[in-house]
């Protein structure tokens, strides 16, 4: 695995979904995140749009 060059370490939003802890590993050739577990794969906006999008989604109450 190439070191994140966010410096963050950024977990799987699909995986995150299902109550599973995953880490994404960094692609330096195609410039992505990816998950080892499914297939998600996308740059870091992608990500974190993803992740926010299912905690909105989940906790909509949360300030």
């Amino acid at each position: 695995m190439v070191e994140n060059p966010t410096g963050r370490i950024l977990r799987c939003p699909e995986c995150f979904a299902k109550d599973i802890d995953v880490f994404l590993h960094y692609d330096e050739a195609e410039d992505e995140f990816y998950c080892c577990k499914c297939c998600f794969t996308g740059d870091i906006d992608r990500v974190k749009k993803n992740m926010e999008d299912f905690i909105a989604k989940k906790y909509p109450k949360r300030g």
